[in-house]
């Protein structure tokens, strides 16, 4: 990345200004797909189950698989199966919970679940990078302000999170941008 180059106003107000090679675009065109989960009826773990999602499931930012819910085989749909770097994202939960998110990396079969939005990126767009901004504090902070509050929650509708207008990168430097942040918050961690 170079941090001598040229930049331009985003026209966004939460975004301000960004390399002017960038795209500013809606969230809308970055994403092959946008739903709900499965609503069917959460059952006990049992021979002819599947693991579904929760809130519970990503409350701590990370899918745990501890806090996964059960529903029939049989109500199971394929076009709800995650797959790898599926975002998981809270639209209804409390103000302070929404927009939380996790996103999948796995191979073992989960399918999406009630109360929890699945966002897929389109192919152009790097899972990782996609993940890390709608985690930052600034989407965050976005989504808050257009969510909906009512008296023990809030939401917000798939047609405002598909109408945030957010700034891309290339792809190589969205592999960049993930692969720094990934590697630092790592080394911090340690």
């Amino acid at each position: 990345l170079n941090p001598a180059a040229p930049m331009k106003d985003s026209g966004v107000a939460w975004l301000g200004e960004v390399p002017a090679h960038w795209s500013v675009h809606s969230l809308r065109h970055h994403l092959k797909a946008l739903f709900n989960g499965i609503t069917s009826d959460q059952i006990d773990e049992g021979k002819n189950t599947v693991p579904v999602t929760r809130i519970e499931t990503i409350s701590k930012g990370v899918i745990d698989t501890e806090k996964l819910g059960y529903i029939s085989a049989d109500d199971a749909r394929d076009d709800r199966l995650l797959l790898r770097g599926d975002i998981l994202f809270s639209n209804i939960n409390s103000l302070n919970m929404i927009g939380n998110c996790a996103q999948y990396c796995d191979d073992t079969p989960i399918y999406a679940g009630m109360n929890l939005l699945v966002i897929r990126p389109v192919e152009y767009v790097n899972y990782s990078w996609l993940f890390l901004l709608i985690k930052s504090s600034l989407f965050r902070r976005e989504i808050e302000s257009r969510a909906k509050p009512a008296i023990n929650q809030a939401s917000i509708p798939q047609s405002a999170i598909l109408s945030i207008t957010i700034a891309t990168p290339t792809f190589l430097e969205q592999v960049a941008i993930a692969n720094f942040i990934n590697k630092e918050t790592t080394r911090l961690d340690a």
